[in-house]
């Protein structure tokens, strides 16, 4: 193939606006991920000196993928996507504006606020793929998810530098702020694309005989077990999703740890981990 026949889709992509809006969006929105992670364990480290608090209100934000994660991409499937992925936007808004305000009164309710983002983000990020056919046209899909794939890759570097930055210079106050704008970025761009088809339960007649074809919710997920443990390649390659998962999550609080107590606190915790990112992407 021509180098102008591999450059046209990249120009195509470019010229969706609807792309633009996605990628963009998402970028700074992951940003903001990448802050909540720093600053909720900032400040509960900060309020209680405690390594087991930190690594609990850590393990929130995993918490509800165990719970919620082989549910959510039923429930995108069956209501529409987007309006899921902004009301998500919009609740994760609120609950980290709120952090600063309940700090002073419970931690616990800091705990709370840390969970109830988590649950919001299962919802969303299904639907951050699920969106893509509805954008970009069927031959732009490898390329469109290649691009997205490596902005929220760049997140990882740009995202955990700047978080470490704002916590350690500014206010927690401003970063939570700060990280409830982005999700507002988020929800504008989301509600400003315009779809090729609504993303979601098709309507009329043909939706209708394919709902009645199709199985029950939870009929759904027993079929998707029951897939996964008469599949023996893919047993082993959940498995070791798994593991992989359950060591980065150990690795992570450690981090933090050791940046806070053996060098410069946050900063230093934000280089670290977008070092670790820039070696994910490297290799």
């Amino acid at each position: 193939m021509s180098v102008a026949g591999r450059t046209q889709p990249d120009r195509q992509l470019v010229r969706n606006a609807n792309f633009v809006l996605l990628v963009g969006g998402q970028f700074i929105s992951q940003i903001g991920d990448r802050l909540a992670m720093v600053a909720f364990p900032w400040l509960v480290y900060k309020t209680t000196g405690s390594a087991v608090s930190t690594g609990v209100v850590l393990a929130l934000f995993t918490l509800p993928y165990v719970l919620f994660g082989a549910v959510a991409g039923g429930v995108l499937d069956r209501i529409d996507r987007r309006g899921v992925m902004v009301a998500a936007d919009i609740a994760r808004g609120g609950l980290v504006l709120a952090v600063p305000f309940v700090a002073t009164h419970s931690l616990d309710a800091v705990f709370a606020l840390a969970f109830l983002t988590a649950c919001a983000t299962v919802f969303f990020d299904p639907g951050l793929m699920a969106l893509l056919p509805d954008i970009v046209p069927p031959r732009e899909l490898l390329r469109a998810n290649s691009v997205l794939a490596a902005s929220v890759n760049i997140t990882e570097i740009v995202g955990y530098s700047f978080a470490g930055f704002i916590v350690y210079y500014v206010t927690l106050r401003t970063a939570f702020t700060v990280d409830a704008a982005t999700f507002g970025v988020s929800a504008v761009t989301l509600l400003a694309m315009t779809l090729r088809r609504e993303s979601g339960p098709e309507t009329g007649s043909k939706t209708i005989a394919r709902t009645k074809l199709r199985p029950a919710f939870w009929a759904d997920i027993r079929e998707g077990f029951s897939y996964l443990r008469h599949h023996a390649g893919l047993r082993a390659n959940t498995g070791l999703i798994v593991a992989v998962t359950a060591g980065v999550g150990a690795f992570y609080p450690l981090t933090f740890l050791l940046a806070v107590e053996r060098f410069h606190g946050t900063r230093s915790f934000g280089f670290m981990e977008a070092a670790i990112a820039a070696g994910y992407v490297s290799g």
